[in-house]
């Protein structure tokens, strides 16, 4: 589960975000309209991220969570979650937050 945290945050770190897009859950996906509408807001209202750990990480079931800290380019501290399921074997994020510090 880590493993896909860490890769959807290294697609937003490389602005990859129709691959970041991809490992959005269908529901989510639908929510956020297509890749492109994903990436402005993105875009729009983040940062470019410079590197992130996570401080917490649970299981439970197929449900996990993601939690930990984004720093930017510019220095910034951003808390982060990631809120994943996993279904046919993947994990898939369904839902996640940026919040500035």
């Amino acid at each position: 589960m880590k493993e896909t945290g860490d890769e959807f945050l290294g697609y937003l770190q490389a602005e990859d975000y129709e691959s970041a897009f991809e490992m959005l859950h269908p529901e989510l996906k639908s929510e956020e309209g297509d890749w492109r509408s994903f990436a402005g807001w993105l875009q729009d209202s983040l940062f470019s991220v410079d590197s992130w750990t996570t401080s917490s990480r649970s299981i439970e079931d197929d449900h996990g969570e993601l939690e930990g800290v984004i720093t930017d380019l510019d220095g910034d501290k951003w808390d982060y979650y990631l809120g994943l399921i996993q279904e046919g074997g993947e994990w898939r994020i369904y839902e996640y937050s940026f919040d500035p510090r």
